[in-house]
């Protein structure tokens, strides 16, 4: 019932790891209770500004997309990718997709993720969002280079999701092969009697 001292705990523990998931998120939930959304947004700027940060700006970021703001998003999200060591966390890089891709701003998640992925650490989630953005663009050679990637992981717990790209790009390039390239041209000949 000590909800000062509760508070202030959350803030310590904060402190020592600004990226702590739960905690993060149950700070901004207090805020946001109390002053609606931009409480909320404050509260996660607060958490931005302590030294290692990360996790903060993903969650601005998505309020920035939800206001239309995509230059202030992307600063964010690269502001980010340069606080985190290599590789980078798949949760990041899952967020930053898939926000992106939920906004659909396709290319710049090819511009922003695809840079940082490796198929071995970050595996299906994110590789799924990047395949689905280059297939999304018609980029078919591209969603299959990920795509072998994620192959040569040899995950059995993958193969499901992977053969359904699998049959999608297939079904795709097959529709473009089978698409005229030109529509024929009908002339009349005339020929003169015997």
């Amino acid at each position: 019932g000590d909800t000062a001292l509760s508070e202030r705990t959350l803030w310590h523990a904060l402190e020592l790891d600004p990226n702590l998931d739960n905690g993060l998120l149950w700070y901004e939930a207090i805020h946001r209770g109390r002053g609606g959304e931009p409480s909320g947004v404050e509260s996660l700027r607060r958490v931005a500004a302590l030294p290692g940060s990360w996790r903060a700006q993903l969650w601005i970021a998505r309020a920035a997309l939800k206001s239309k703001q995509l230059p202030e998003a992307l600063d964010l999200y690269r502001d980010c990718l340069s606080r985190v060591g290599k590789p980078a966390p798949a949760d990041l890089l899952q967020q930053i997709s898939g926000d992106l891709g939920n906004a659909g701003h396709l290319p710049e998640i090819l511009q922003i993720v695809a840079p940082h992925f490796d198929a071995a650490s970050h595996g299906l989630m994110v590789g799924n969002n990047l395949i689905k953005a280059h297939f999304d663009l018609g980029q078919l050679e591209a969603a299959r280079k990920i795509l072998d990637q994620l192959y040569k992981q040899n995950r059995g717990d993958w193969k499901e999701h992977l053969s359904y790209w699998d049959t999608e790009i297939a079904k795709a390039r097959v529709s473009l092969q089978e698409a005229p390239k030109e529509l024929p041209t009908v002339a009349k000949l005339t020929i003169a009697g015997p």
